[in-house]
């Protein structure tokens, strides 16, 4: 059985994921999650850097925090990235990839960021309640991300099989072979839609 704990470190919070037996004792402590938000003053400007509990900067998150919404308040970007760093500790705890997730997988952010347990998740929990007023600001400066995200995941997409379709037809007109990939843009595309629905469509508590 696994029991997460949360704590107070270095005025952020932390978790702790310990491994329990059939009673309740502690046979070890799998992980610590401690992901952390640092901000650089650099030529006049305050760039967030997100790293994991591994020391692992990941280059979506600081492309939203410090391009994308660069141009917004300091106090807003401050905001996002602690509701990326809560983002983050989902992410490390559930062993979750922020392309991959299901709706399943929204229903136990919800319940994480609220403090809540979520007993299909297979954790057991010790969590600081949140308000549902606080819970659905980060649970919206999450979607927020996401939604670039997916975006920029379908612009890229999108540019790619403009490319191979001109490709393949300038291909066709001097008689090459051209190998089919089109089944695997169009999966990609479909996948894409659906994440964009779910975004849309919920994800907020109520």
């Amino acid at each position: 059985m696994n029991f997460l704990q949360q704590e107070r470190f270095n005025h952020r919070d932390r978790y702790v994921v310990k491994t329990l037996d059939a009673v309740g004792n502690v046979l070890r402590v799998s992980r610590l999650v401690d992901p952390v938000v640092t901000i650089v003053r650099d030529d006049g400007c305050d760039y967030f850097l997100l790293r994991s509990t591994d020391g692992v900067s990941d280059d979506r998150f600081y492309d939203y925090l410090n391009v994308k919404i660069a141009d917004k308040p300091i106090k807003t970007r401050m905001a996002a990235a602690t509701a990326l760093r809560l983002f983050q500790c989902f992410l490390e705890i559930y062993c979750k990839r922020p392309e991959a997730l299901s709706e399943p997988d929204w229903q136990m952010l919800e319940y994480f960021i609220l403090g809540k347990e979520f007993v299909p998740s297979g954790f057991r929990s010790s969590l600081r309640g949140r308000s549902v007023q606080t819970a659905n600001y980060y649970l919206t400066a999450i979607q927020r991300f996401l939604r670039q995200e997916v975006q920029t995941h379908v612009e890229n997409e999108r540019k790619y099989a403009d490319k191979y379709l001109r490709l393949k037809a300038i291909a066709e007109e001097h008689g090459i072979d051209v190998p089919e990939e089109l089944d695997e843009m169009e999966r990609l595309e479909s996948a894409a839609s659906m994440y964009r629905a779910m975004l849309s469509g919920g994800g907020v508590v109520s």
